[in-house]
């Protein structure tokens, strides 16, 4: 954290009379337009030509969590929307110039004052400004920065006048967290460009680190909204299914036709990450956790039936495959505002939301989440959990799950009988599955009637290319 208790009057002429880490020290390391700037003593200044333009510097520079930045700016007249700073705190381009990620602390501009920006591409937002006014001519300003592991940002800074450091803005953002560039950006016309002068500038904190990217499996796609409520909007969660931390921004999220990249956000180990274009109306309409949610345009998602892909490059890393009069629940008479949940990260068997849950759960542990865990039985079993389920889409025991293990991949059949033998449904016939898996039954036969409450039975055989057979018929019961 800063040194604001120490007196930042006393810090503020230390910095000016230090030896300038900016020039003396990184000169070697700056890129971009270094021709347009020049050393003066312990101090930048910009040294262009009399022409209305532009200029940058950039370095190396990895602070991000934990972080304090400090810099003096002057300018010799007063500033304008023509007459400006960016000093970047954090970017992942080194080209200042161009499109980037990142975050800059703007120096004058129209109300000449100190805001924190965040920069998405080519597109620029005002996070937290300080009052207007503050930036003066002929007047040094002292400028720190601070943004904690959690993305709370502070911005003092300090004139001559002032008696001690003065808060400009807090706020807190954590969009992006890619650190590997900073620097100046400056603004300028034909009489101003040689009147701009910064010195002192220091960085330390906690740094940013390349992530591992994500393999198959190592995220997967946990819940989807794709026909919102009217005043709504779409949405994905994700979930990260492995034991490493990655950013979201190696990935691309798309629905079969084009593919929108995501923001640098940290993605942790057993956490969830909600993609919709809007959390605010997400909080509104469902309990969600804030802080899981990511605002992105989610590709358009079809009402009834689509496709979800996840990629990391051109590497698929999860795909699902909707369709509502397969996966939702038959019971639901009107399924606008449901999601579609995953039972378990594990698993590719899909439901409705509970409504005890307001039919959806963005963020945490879906309302129809199922333990699974196939290696604490036997090759060649069969069960079913509940042995008593209940169809009723109150996301208690909603589904008959019926779990195998086998040695090989085999061709199954899987069938639900009466208790007089009767045959009531076909769940899977002559189909290839995994040696482990879950198929699952939702109490409808294959007319699409609701079963009465009684005891059932399922019949379950699979073939395999070794000419290992497997017969089992397992009692379940259908509750009210």
């Amino acid at each position: 954290m800063l040194a604001v208790e120490m007196g930042m009057k006393k810090f503020f002429y230390v910095l000016l009379l230090s030896i300038c880490v900016l020039c003396s020290q990184q000169s070697q390391a700056w890129t971009g337009d270094v021709s347009k700037f020049g050393v003066y003593g312990d101090t930048l200044q910009l040294n262009a030509p009399a022409e209305t333009s532009d200029a940058y510097l950039s370095d190396t520079s990895t602070v991000i969590y934990n972080a304090a930045w400090h810099c003096n700016f002057k300018f010799e007249f007063a500033a304008s929307s023509s007459n400006y700073v960016k000093w970047y705190l954090v970017s992942d381009s080194s080209d200042l110039r161009g499109n980037l990620n990142g975050y800059f602390i703007r120096v004058g501009y129209t109300d000449k004052n100190i805001a924190l920006c965040r920069q998405s591409g080519a597109s620029v937002s005002v996070l937290a400004q300080g009052e207007k006014l503050r930036i003066t001519e002929n007047t040094p300003i002292y400028i720190a920065v601070e943004r904690s592991e959690n993305g709370m940002w502070n911005v003092y800074s300090c004139l001559e006048s002032d008696a001690d450091t003065v808060l400009e803005c807090s706020v807190t953002d954590k969009t992006f967290e890619r650190a590997v560039y900073g620097g100046f950006y400056v603004k300028y016309t034909s009489t101003r460009s040689q009147g701009y002068k910064m010195w002192g500038l220091m960085r330390n904190g906690g740094t940013y680190k390349e992530l591992p990217k994500p393999k198959r499996g190592d995220i997967v796609i946990n819940e989807i909204l794709s026909y919102p409520y009217p005043d709504g909007y779409d949405f994905v969660e994700l979930y990260n299914n492995s034991d490493s931390t990655f950013n979201l921004a190696d990935l691309t999220l798309g629905n079969g036709k084009s593919d929108v990249p995501l923001p640098s956000v940290k993605f942790y180990s057993g956490d969830y990450k909600v993609l919709t274009q809007d959390s605010a109306s997400l909080s509104e309409l469902y309990k969600c956790d804030y802080d899981a949610i990511v605002e992105v345009k989610v590709p358009s998602l079809v009402k009834d039936s689509g496709s979800v892909v996840l990629k990391c490059g051109t590497v698929p890393i999860d795909s699902v495959y909707y369709n509502a009069k397969t996966m939702h629940n038959p019971m639901l008479s009107n399924n606008q505002g449901v999601s579609f949940e995953r039972v378990n990260p594990a698993l590719t068997v899909w439901t409705s939301a509970a409504e005890n849950v307001g039919f959806a759960t963005p963020g945490y542990e879906n309302s129809q989440y199922k333990p699974y865990n196939p290696d604490d039985e036997q090759s060649g079993s069969v069960w079913v959990e509940p042995e008593t389920f209940t169809p009723n889409s109150d996301g208690v025991n909603d589904l008959a799950m019926i779990y195998y293990k086998m040695d090989e991949s085999a061709v199954v059949n899987v069938a639900i009988y009466t208790s007089d033998g009767v045959l009531v449904r076909r769940l899977c016939r002559n189909a290839l599955l995994s040696p482990s898996g879950v198929v699952t039954w939702n109490g409808y036969s294959d007319r699409n009637l609701l079963m009465p409450f009684g005891i059932y039975v399922v019949a379950f055989e699979a073939f395999s290319t070794s000419k290992i057979t497997i017969k089992k018929k397992v009692p379940l019961v259908l509750g009210v």
